[in-house]
């Protein structure tokens, strides 16, 4: 990754809002279940450490509203579309999830805590029942305690005028 990165700086690449980071988690080893599962719950949180333009209001990044894979690839196959912050698309093409919720970026530490944290958050043993949007919980569950002050960072970073979090709801009301 970090070769990559060095390339497209050397040729002056940039990303500005209407960028996007997609991660590819790869389902040929994991539960897609599971991990749909780990995932849709975690959406508060993965929305809050990002700016309110990778919300629905941009139209590449929706919020999924079905609570199981099945739900979600179902609807996904019908209306066609690939622009949800977890697309389930990409499983019936590439045996994958794809996750599109980050802002474009081209910052090593940026990419790999985000591969890091989402690899966790499908990797994780249990199916997660609901999850809480503080960060230093949210890590501590996943076992990320090195990340929590990234997290808390970038919730804080993304808090809107009263102080609150950026979730999907608040971002586009």
């Amino acid at each position: 990754v970090k070769r990559i990165i060095e390339v497209l700086d050397r040729a002056g690449s940039k990303v500005n809002n209407k960028c996007g980071f997609h991660v590819h988690l790869d389902m040929r080893n994991r539960d897609v279940n599971k991990s749909y599962n780990n995932l849709y719950k975690s959406q508060n949180i993965l929305y809050a450490m990002n700016p309110a333009n990778r919300t629905e209001s941009n139209g590449y990044s929706k919020r999924v509203t079905w609570d199981t894979f099945k739900e979600a690839s179902d609807a996904n196959v019908n209306n066609g579309s690939r622009y949800y912050g977890i697309n389930t698309l990409a499983y019936n093409k590439h045996k994958t999830l794809e996750v599109r919720l980050h802002s474009g970026t081209t910052n090593f530490n940026k990419i790999m805590n985000w591969v890091v944290i989402l690899t966790s958050i499908v990797d994780h043993e249990e199916t997660f029942v609901e999850v809480k949007k503080l960060p230093s919980t949210f890590c501590e569950r996943l076992g990320l305690v090195d990340l929590t002050s990234y997290v808390t960072e970038r919730v804080n970073k993304f808090k809107d005028n009263n102080g609150n979090h950026i979730t999907v709801e608040e971002a586009v009301s």
